[in-house]
């Protein structure tokens, strides 16, 4: 049996470029594009989103509506 898929949400905290740091709440969470069977799916489908705009994802859970 297969897990259903679920909304997840994560806290991430964006490290800026230099000695620039993001003008915004950090961190900060941020909700999943899609539906995902678990964290670690998440992980990888957030892994080169955070590299390619300097983020660490510090927390993922699951997120119920």
């Amino acid at each position: 049996m297969t897990k259903p898929l679920r909304k997840y949400r994560m806290l991430v905290e964006y490290k800026g470029e230099g000695n620039a740091r993001p003008r915004c709440a950090n961190p900060l969470w941020e909700m999943t594009a899609g539906r995902y069977r678990s964290e670690a799916a998440v992980y990888q489908a957030y892994k080169a989103r955070a590299k390619s705009l300097n983020f660490e994802i510090l927390e993922i859970e699951e997120w119920e509506a």
